[in-house]
């Protein structure tokens, strides 16, 4: 090394002249200040191409220059770019973590409304096979049934999904206890899998699955244009197909295999196995049992014996059969039905009519209040 550091100035530089270079040096130091910022008068640094923008109508370099060759005046010269940051790259053990996110791609028309449309994305931080589906609902029980159809997709469920701080999944975020939404804690414990979330504001901890979001929005702008008709479920196995087809099974810029390959040899068989039957995910509530021995859920009345009366009781329901708990003690179990009042009539002394003037729950309103 010393010889060739003493043989360089000896030697011709094989450089090709660069003219127009030497319309921009003379303002070298102004686009320093203008990219890197200046802290003494409280000014930011802005992007290569907006200080591109401000230099050429300051000077109308655009008539003497273009701004592919600022691009590489500013590469050529280390104190004008910017110093790129370290950024680590985080790698698991194959069936060790599923990263989730979501992110708007666009709209669709649903009975006479237009609705925006979000992606549903989980990419398998071994192999980076991705799940994309989407959907027009954020809530907690959408979050659950896209993690679900996730799994089944996948055929197995990882040891940890690394999501977002969402209110679909986490009520409170903490680096080391946080508070999971009751609807995505059922889930975790119905696959044997660990909710871990990553830090507030910190999108690096989950960068594999936000590297994807671009993609799914660029996805749903293609299927869109290919086929205006399809439903969002058509849309959904459209995405799978992407998945497994077109992006799975074209090799991969880091891990340079295949996502599909890398799945299917390696990955998959360190999934965890699913239950035989399907989650059924539910959505959970509380309500004030009223002097009436009734409870007001998704605007429909459930009756509960009279000494529940006052108290805050958990109500879990899902498309057919409600359940409500009273300090996780099993209370009552209603199916799902089209009547407004659901009720055990054994839970209402038999010479009284129910919500009758003069019945049972009338005689409790009068002597409690």
């Amino acid at each position: 090394m010393a010889t060739l550091a003493k043989l360089a100035p000896l030697l011709p530089a094989n450089k090709k002249p660069r003219p127009a270079f030497e319309v921009l040096r003379p303002y070298a130091e102004e686009i320093h200040d203008l990219i890197t910022g200046n802290k003494a008068e409280s000014r930011e640094g802005m992007q290569a191409k907006s200080a591109w923008i401000v230099l050429s109508r300051r000077h109308a370099l655009s008539e003497r220059t273009s701004y592919e060759t600022f691009k590489r005046f500013v590469r050529s010269c280390p104190l004008l770019a910017p110093a790129p940051s370290a950024v680590p790259r985080i790698e698991v053990n194959p069936g060790e973590e599923i990263q989730i996110d979501y992110g708007k791609v666009g709209t669709i028309q649903e009975l006479d409304k237009r609705r925006a449309v979000y992606a549903f994305v989980g990419i398998l931080s071994a192999s980076r096979l991705p799940f994309v589906q989407f959907c027009t609902h954020l809530d907690h029980v959408s979050f659950a049934v896209s993690i679900a159809a996730m799994v089944t997709q996948f055929g197995g469920a990882a040891k940890r999904l690394n999501l977002d701080n969402l209110k679909a999944g986490v009520l409170s975020p903490d680096v080391y206890d946080p508070t999971l939404n009751r609807t995505l804690a059922e889930l975790c414990e119905y696959y044997g899998t660990l909710a871990d979330p990553a830090r507030v504001r910190a999108p690096k901890d989950k960068g594999k699955v936000e590297r994807a979001i671009p993609l799914a929005r660029e996805l749903y702008k293609k299927l869109r244009a290919l086929s205006p008709e399809s439903t969002l479920e058509q849309l959904n196995a459209d995405a799978w197909q992407w998945s497994i087809g077109e992006y799975g099974t074209r090799k991969h810029g880091t891990t340079g295999i295949p996502p599909v390959e890398a799945f299917l040899q390696v990955e998959q068989p360190c999934l965890q196995p699913l239950p035989a039957e399907p989650f059924v995910p539910a959505s959970w509530t509380t309500a004030k049992v009223h002097p009436d021995q009734f409870i007001q859920v998704h605007g429909k009345y459930y009756g509960l014996p009279a000494r529940y009366i006052g108290a805050i009781v958990d109500v879990r329901s899902t498309a057919t059969v409600v359940s409500i708990y009273h300090h996780h003690e099993l209370v009552r179990v209603y199916p799902v039905s089209s009547k407004r009042r659901n009720y055990v009539p054994e839970d209402f002394p038999a010479w009284a009519e129910p919500f009758m003037p003069g019945s049972f729950a009338s005689f409790l309103c009068r002597s409690r209040y």
